[in-house]
Parts: structure tokens; C-alpha cells; sequence
């Protein structure tokens, strides 16, 4: 019986991995024909998913740059900028070039910012803030989370309010700031239940243990990242897939390491450091070789723990070195500036806008006090085509008062959707023009009456005038 069974799932595995050999074939043949389009680009797309499971670092970063390039030829921003770069993003910042990975997404915030698109810019402040996390700038990466975090607040994104509260909650972990991380934990966890199915849950699992860790509840970070790893190796391993096992992996090492369970920490930390090297994965090297030299040295094994000592030191070096930080600070320091340049240019608008408004008000004001003039004025005929030409002048100020007023709503509802806009001021516009029909109406009938009131008056004075007899 099991002999059979073993047989069935063998052939069953061969009819897969030929199925699958075939799928790959026909990838590599559609991109071989060098057509460039949308097709083309999902094609590639998924041969980079599938050479990110084995993985194939070379493929992967082959397949990541070739995607990018056709896109920009393509003129897709969303194909080469959300989706490409951020899988170039990721393979760099993994092989520790965190100024390269700076570079793209710096460069696709001011392509997204210019077309105010909120929900690629959230990921693009998650890709920055990635980078800076990799780099240990744990303030500067929960400065791009926060950003991230508002944006999906707004659009209620819960994909990316899941993605932006769990690296807050990483960060925030980092830094000490410990109520705030379980908070954010604690969010990114309750997002993650609906999408449970994506195996989004068992890294916010992950996160909590983390958490629990730095709060000294040992006990419950092992439970939270034991459960973690169970669900984390039934999930299909992706290129994002990797990088959370290798740090569930260090996790445990560090957890077991605070209960002094030191055969269980070496154990889960060369299980990261094993992952990290697959990945070619500098920071997972790195964390995972400083708690095996620290574990070695508290077990008294002085040359193991001095080589693997040797090796963090290299691996700090090639993630850390003079250069690199240069490099960052530089690119940090003119996004810096940008920003700041931003910050001004919006409240110089907004001083603006206010401005407007209130002359839109001051002209409203004064046009209507024109209008009852001449409407109540018992002494001056007025051409009713006057009046219409002051209500017409009034209904512009009004229209120009009232989109001044909500743009900034209409922009936060509608995310700065053109179309949706000039629907929004069109309706706005239906609304307004039947009101100005029947002021226009009541205005021409009170003048009329008025002219008609004025003349008669003019007309018996001139009869009792010529009614007087002469001296």
C-alpha cells in the first residue's frame, strides 16, 4: 500500500515538474519573439516569480532589470515603476546596495507625485522606508512608513495599511518604542485575517513575536513565531517569501537565546544565515553570524566563535562600508531638500488658495450689494440686460468661491482623478445653474416693476407739472 502510494505521488511530481518545464518553455519562447507589450511584461514578471522560488539570483535580477527597461520603452509607469523597480529595489538593498535601491525609488516618488497617484505612492514610501530599515535608519524608515500609513488611512487600502503597520511595527521595535510597535503590530495583524489566504498572517505573526521579544515575554514571541514559521513554510515560497523565513529563523535564534536554550538558538540562527546566503542576503548574513559568534562565546567554543566573528565583521564591511553611507546620506540629504521644497511650495498654495477665497468672497459681496442697489433704488432706470450681466458675473464668482473651497476634498475623495473631478464640479455646476435661473427671473421681474414704478412717478410729476397753470 505505501509502495503504491509512493509510486502515485511520484508520478504525480514528474506530471507536475514536466507541466511546469513546459510553462517555462513557453515564458522563454514568448520573449524570445521580442514583442513588447503588456503581455510580454506579465511573461517576464512571471519568470522572475518562478526563478525567485528556486531561487536563481542571476535570473531573478535578469528577469527584475529586463522588465524595467521594456516598461520604460513601453512609457508604463505603473509596470516599470511600482512593479519593477520595487523588484529591483528589493534585490538590491538584499545584496546590501541600499543607495541603488534609494535611487529607483526616489526617482518613482517624483514620477507619482507629479500624477498624485496615493495608492502607488504608499508603496513607494514602503519601498523607501524598506531600504532605510536595511540600512538600520530605523528613524528615517518609520519617517516613509507614517507617510505610507496616512495615504492607505485615506484610501482605506487594507493591503497597504497591512504592509505599513507591520514595518512600523518592526521599526518602531527597533527603536524602543515599544507600545507603539505592538500597536502597530496589532494592526497589521487584524488587516492581515481577511487576506489570510495570501499568507499574509503568518508575518504579522512573525512581527508580535518580535515584539513580545523586545518586551521581554519571551515565552509568548516563541509561541507567536513558532506558529509563524509553521504557517510561513506551507506558504509558496516567493522572493518575498524568503527574506521573512530567514528573520522568523533569527527571531527564534534571539528567543531561544534570552531563555538560554543555546542548542535551539544555533540551531534556528545557521537555519538564517543558510537562507540569507541562498539569497545572497547581506543583513540576514550579517544579523545571523553576529548571534552565532555571540552563542559560540557564551558556550566557550572560542573558535567558533571567532570565525564566525571573522565573517560578520567581512559581511559588515560589504553592507556597511564608507562609501555606501556617503552615497545614502547624500541621496537622503537632496530628498531632504526636496521635500522641504515641497512642504513650502504646498503651503504657498494653500496661502494662496485662502487669498483667492477671500477676494472670491469680497467680489460676491460687493456684486450683490450692486444688485439690491439698483434694485431698490427709486430714482435710476437700469437696463435689465445689466443686471443679467451682473448675475452672470456673480454665478462665475460663486462657482470659482465654491471649487476653491472644496478642492482639497474633492481631490482626498476622488485621488486626484481628473475625470472624477470635473464629474464632481459638473454636478456642482447642475446645481448651481437652476438657482441662478430663478434669481435671474425674480431679479428681472423686481426690475421691471421698479422701472415701471419709476417712470410712472416721472410721468405724473411731468403731467401736474404741465397741469400748473402759468404765472
Amino acid at each position: 500500500m505505501k509502495k503504491g502510494l509512493l509510486i502515485v505521488c511520484l508520478f504525480l511530481s514528474g506530471v507536475y515538474s514536466q507541466a511546469q518545464g513546459n510553462k517555462i518553455n513557453e515564458w522563454k519562447k514568448t520573449v524570445s519573439i521580442k514583442n513588447k507589450d503588456t503581455t510580454t511584461l506579465a511573461v517576464i514578471d512571471s519568470l522572475f516569480t518562478y526563478y525567485s522560488r528556486i531561487p536563481n539570483n542571476d535570473s531573478v535580477f535578469y528577469f527584475a532589470q529586463k522588465m524595467f527597461d521594456m516598461a520604460g520603452e513601453l512609457h508604463n509607469n505603473y509596470y516599470q515603476w511600482i512593479i519593477a523597480a520595487r523588484r529591483l529595489s528589493e534585490r538590491y538593498f538584499e545584496e546590501g546596495n541600499i543607495d541603488s535601491a534609494l535611487q529607483l525609488q526616489f526617482t518613482a516618488l517624483k514620477i507619482f507625485e507629479n500624477i498624485k497617484d496615493s495608492n502607488s505612492l504608499s508603496s513607494i514610501y514602503i519601498n523607501i522606508g524598506n531600504a532605510h530599515k536595511e540600512y538600520n535608519d530605523h528613524k528615517k524608515a518609520i519617517y516613509y512608513y507614517t507617510k505610507s500609513y496616512q495615504i492607505a488611512k485615506e484610501t482605506k487600502n487594507q493591503y497597504s495599511i497591512y504592509a505599513a503597520g507591520l514595518n512600523l511595527g518592526y521599526a518602531y521595535s527597533q527603536t524602543g518604542q515599544l507600545d507603539s510597535a505592538l500597536y502597530y503590530a496589532n494592526v497589521s495583524y487584524q488587516s492581515a485575517l481577511p487576506a489570510d489566504s495570501k499568507g499574509a498572517l503568518f508575518i504579522s505573526e512573525t512581527m508580535l513575536g518580535i515584539v513580545y521579544h523586545k518586551l521581554g515575554n519571551y515565552q509568548i514571541a516563541k509561541n507567536f513565531l513558532t506558529s509563524s514559521l509553521m504557517k510561513g513554510e506551507r506558504v509558496l515560497r516567493t522572493r518575498f517569501g524568503y527574506r521573512p523565513l530567514s528573520l522568523i529563523h533569527l527571531s527564534l535564534a534571539q528567543t531561544y537565546a534570552a531563555l538560554k536554550q543555546y542548542d535551539s538558538t544555533l540551531y534556528h540562527a545557521r537555519l538564517s544565515l543558510l537562507i540569507s546566503k541562498k539569497i545572497s542576503y547581506q543583513k540576514g548574513m550579517v544579523d545571523a553570524q553576529k548571534i552565532l559568534s555571540e552563542t559560540f562565546d557564551l558556550r566557550n567554543q572560542i573558535d567558533s566563535a571567532y570565525y564566525y566573528r571573522k565573517l560578520y565583521d567581512v559581511s559588515l564591511e560589504i553592507l556597511f562600508n564608507r562609501d555606501k553611507t556617503s552615497a545614502i546620506e547624500s541621496l537622503t540629504f537632496e530628498q531632504n531638500q526636496k521635500d522641504k521644497e515641497r512642504q513650502i511650495a504646498l503651503q504657498q498654495e494653500s496661502e494662496a488658495r485662502e487669498h483667492n477665497i477671500q477676494l472670491a468672497l469680497t467680489a460676491i459681496a460687493i456684486l450683490s450689494l450692486l444688485i439690491l442697489f439698483l434694485l431698490l433704488s427709486r430714482s435710476i432706470l437700469v437696463s435689465h440686460k445689466v443686471v443679467a450681466f451682473l448675475n452672470v458675473v456673480v454665478l462665475l464668482v460663486v462657482f470659482e468661491f465654491i471649487n476653491l473651497l472644496i478642492h482639497p476634498f474633492l481631490e482626498k475623495i476622488t485621488h486626484h482623478s481628473p475625470i472624477l473631478m470635473l464629474l464632481a464640479l459638473v454636478a456642482i455646476a447642475a446645481l448651481i445653474v437652476p438657482l441662478h435661473h430663478r434669481l435671474e427671473h425674480w431679479t428681472t421681474h423686481k426690475l421691471v416693476e421698479k422701472n415701471k414704478a419709476i417712470r410712472l412717478a416721472n410721468a405724473k410729476k411731468t403731467i401736474e407739472e404741465l397741469e400748473q397753470p402759468k404765472a
